[in-house]
């Protein structure tokens, strides 16, 4: 899942087009990638397009029901006014191989926290 890393690559370079591009590509190989559709609303978020966040959001949702990090993250950024970005730290991007549920430690905590 290389596309997916150097998707991940572009959020932490604060890189959000070329990011939703390469979350898209990997929607293309795996249409139910839910991680890829979360991480795209959070770029979509960045970007102050409050609208298609939530829509990346609802897809992650949809697709994976118990994600909670898209859940939480979908709050915050329906709190959101069109055109707000969201202010650095936040908010909460996850990589493929970090899963929350496995470690039993849940985003809610961590936002919590």
């Amino acid at each position: 899942m290389e596309v997916f890393e150097r998707a991940i690559e572009a959020m932490n370079n604060n890189k959000w087009e070329q990011a939703i591009y390469l979350f898209q590509q990997c929607i293309r190989y795996f249409p139910r990638h839910f991680q890829s559709y979360g991480n795209m609303g959070i770029c979509y978020g960045q970007l102050g397009q409050k609208g298609q966040a939530i829509l990346a959001l609802d897809k992650a949702i949809e697709i994976d029901p118990k994600y909670e990090l898209a859940i939480v993250n979908r709050t915050f950024i329906e709190s959101l006014k069109e055109g707000e970005k969201i202010s650095q730290g936040k908010i909460e991007m996850i990589e493929y191989s970090k899963d929350y549920r496995r470690n039993k430690k849940y985003s809610i905590q961590t936002t919590i926290q």
